[in-house]
């Protein structure tokens, strides 16, 4: 007969291979990230870039089904409940969506473009908001 022990280790063995524990364990960091933050009533400012990438990174996690980790980066972030629709990020951005391309989150195309150097330098956040610029 199996120990208290033998059988705790099978049943955290067996939740963990099938992503419960994991899930388990996410989902109560969202819970606890959701009590912090209801104490701070004021968003994050954002910057539009910082918008857009956030707007990416939302369309990605679920697009994966990253549902725990999204209900608490979106609120860590400052973003509204509800997304940027697709199309308006892709313009901003300036990305052309196809039918096959529509399929991905837009940040798939955008890793694509990096990959064949289709995209000029990027300058830093910080320049870019401050305003400053390199005189040469």
């Amino acid at each position: 007969m199996a120990t208290e022990q033998e059988l705790g280790a099978a049943l955290k063995t067996s939740l963990e291979r099938n992503g419960s524990l994991d899930a388990v364990r996410a989902r109560l960091r969202a819970d606890v990230f959701a009590v912090i933050s209801e104490q701070h009533t004021d968003p994050p400012r954002m910057s539009r870039e910082q918008l857009l990438i956030n707007e990416l990174i939302r369309e990605y996690l679920a697009f994966h089904k990253l549902g725990y980790t999204e209900s608490v980066f979106v609120p860590e972030t400052g973003l509204g409940p509800e997304p940027l629709s697709r199309e308006y990020v892709a313009d901003e951005l300036n990305l052309k969506d196809s039918a096959n391309s529509a399929q991905v989150p837009l940040l798939y195309g955008i890793v694509s473009l990096l990959a064949e150097g289709g995209l000029p330098q990027v300058t830093s956040t910080t320049e870019a908001s401050a305003g400053h610029a390199d005189s040469a």
